[in-house]
């Protein structure tokens, strides 16, 4: 909840002339797609 509290402290203090808000993403680990399989074949 703490959380909550302060993420509206920010949105409040936001202008209103604000339309778009960039954000990063999660940090490297957190709901990255898993990688694609490896295949060591030696039939190339």
């Amino acid at each position: 909840m703490a959380e909550e509290s302060r993420l509206a402290t920010v949105y409040q203090n936001m202008p209103a002339s604000v339309d778009v808000l960039g954000t990063h993403g999660p940090p490297y680990g957190i709901l990255d797609p898993e990688p694609p399989p490896l295949h060591k074949s030696t039939n190339w």
